[in-house]
């Protein structure tokens, strides 16, 4: 046997060897495995689910079990979705991270065609758990939304907000957008500078070559008023430039400070609207603890305030604190709380039902 013919084969067999074993795996979970290319070093598998719809892999190494299983986890969670229809997903698979391209073939959701604003679909990276970043384009502006991703309907909630209100989207999830700007200001100030430099530069030439040309031609008295002249209207021209430039600096500073005044003044109206919502939030616990802090027949009534805070101040003090030895302490410090009451807090406060 030739070398040549026995290199082919080591070769054949890299490829298939691996892609039997993965294909084993796959129809183990009810997928197929339609074919295998080389992408460079790299091998890329093209996958059937039971419904039809195809999926592509692309690894550097050999597909394992773990790769299967989150081929599995990642088409059941976004081929199941309420709103979304898939119409392609991909998989770049390294040694412990992957990418996942999915392009929607429709998205709708509250009334809004999302697939109008997604230029290249979504993307999604898992490195131990999954993370969105891509951008979409909003009239002029490209929004980047990115996260942990925590279902369906969170990640739908946050692009129906991005599209509808782009701006109050920025100053709550893209603070980048802003510090974008103000680099953008700043590099046009520094151009103006610039220019400001360039121009006060040739305007000193310029003098100095009208007195040159003004001595040179003192013998011509006619040619040099006529040089006079031309050289005192360009000189008057630029000085008139250099003021235009000075004011558009001028407004460009006063952009700048109005700008910031804004950003100010959002933040704010930020910080007043979080300390409004702890307020309300915190009269709403009162209201669900006192609505349900009654007997068989009775009505509801509010727990008292300052033992409902020496509640809450213990048990944030000692997370792992229980209803028992709460009722516990509390009895030894002489504040008086109903079993009830006391499993209001925990229910309400801390999530904690027993």
């Amino acid at each position: 046997m030739r070398r040549r013919d026995l290199t082919l084969i080591i070769v054949i067999l890299a490829i298939l060897v691996p892609a039997a074993l993965f294909s084993q795996d796959l129809e183990a979970e009810g997928y197929s495995l339609l074919s295998t290319r080389q992408k460079g070093d790299a091998t890329i598998y093209e996958v059937r689910d039971r419904e039809g719809n195809t999926m592509t892999i692309q690894s550097g190494t050999a597909l394992t079990r773990a790769t299967v299983s989150l081929l599995k986890t990642l088409h059941d969670d976004f081929y199941t979705w309420n709103d979304m229809r898939v119409d392609t997903m991909s998989l770049i698979i390294s040694e412990e991270t992957a990418e996942i391209s999915v392009v929607p073939s429709s998205y709708e959701y509250g009334g809004v065609d999302l697939t109008d604003y997604m230029p290249s679909g979504m993307q999604f990276y898992y490195d131990g758990f999954l993370e969105y970043d891509f951008r979409l384009k909003v009239e002029a502006l490209f929004l980047r939304v990115r996260g942990r991703y925590e279902g369906e309907r969170e990640l739908s909630e946050k692009l129906i907000t991005a599209i509808k209100d782009p701006y109050a989207y920025i100053q709550s999830y893209d603070q980048e957008f802003f510090i974008r700007k103000f680099m953008e200001m700043d590099l046009k100030a520094e151009q103006f500078e610039s220019a400001l430099g360039t121009l006060g530069s040739d305007l000193e030439e310029l003098t100095s070559r009208a007195y040159a040309a003004y001595e040179f031609l003192r013998e011509d008295n006619e040619r040099l008023e006529e040089a006079g002249i031309l050289l005192r209207d360009r000189l008057f021209a630029l000085e008139d430039d250099h003021e235009a430039l000075e004011r558009a600096h001028q407004d460009l500073q006063d952009e700048v400070k109005t700008l910031e005044g804004m950003v100010r003044e959002m933040g704010e109206d930020l910080s007043g609207q979080h300390l409004a919502l702890v307020d309300e939030f915190a009269l709403l616990k009162q209201a669900v603890t006192t609505l349900h802090n009654k007997g068989l027949f009775g009505k509801g009534k509010p727990i008292a305030a300052s033992a409902r805070d020496r509640l809450i101040e213990m048990k944030k003090a000692e997370p792992s604190l229980s209803q028992e030895e709460a009722m516990a302490r509390l009895k030894e410090e002489e504040i008086t709380m109903t079993k009830r009451e006391i499993s209001l807090v925990f229910s309400v406060y801390f999530n904690e039902f027993e």
